[in-house]
């Protein structure tokens, strides 16, 4: 289940905002992180800055180290906004993306997170980018039960790999 924070679904009843976001799809493998994993990992500061906000490069450092290895990303154009449909109901138009896919290892993803970083240097899921907005999902084939699915839920060297619409709704 994705659960969405208030301040996302509050932002995306916005179509101007004061500036330009930068976000990003990242691909995991291992274990889904919990709820209390990243609550955990917020309270003691291993993941977020001196803000409490959550840190880009802190969240991919502590994903490797406890077994959940980056597979690849997708930067999402600015132009691109979550548009609103109703109470806790908000839709990702990501089929409008221009950027691909980043394979970094190859391997089948489990999960997903999408950052909403506020620097416009948030370009790999490295970067020292601080992020407000968070979606963690699970990721599956096409037969699966994931919240994103692919063909056969495996990434490949060598293939072009682009994001479809994303539709996430609290429950």
């Amino acid at each position: 289940m994705i659960e969405l924070s208030p301040e996302l679904v509050n932002a995306s009843r916005y179509t101007k905002r004061r500036n330009d976001h930068q976000r990003m799809v990242i691909f995991f493998d291992g274990p889904v992180p919990t709820k209390a994993d990243i609550k955990l990992k917020d309270e003691d500061g291993t993941i977020t800055n001196i803000a409490g906000r959550i840190r880009s490069s802190n969240f991919v450092t502590w994903a490797g180290s406890t077994g959940r290895n980056l597979l690849g990303y997708c930067r999402v154009d600015v132009k691109i906004t979550a548009k609103y449909l109703a109470d806790k109901k908000v839709s990702i138009p990501f089929s409008s993306n221009s950027f691909e896919m980043v394979v970094l290892a190859e391997g089948t993803p489990t999960w997903f997170v999408m950052f909403q970083g506020n620097s416009a240097s948030f370009t790999t899921p490295t970067a020292n980018a601080d992020c407000p907005h968070m979606i963690l999902g699970t990721f599956s084939d096409i037969a699966g039960a994931g919240e994103m699915k692919m063909g056969d839920g495996t990434l490949k060297f060598g293939q072009i790999y682009k994001l479809n619409d994303f539709l996430t709704e609290e429950i």
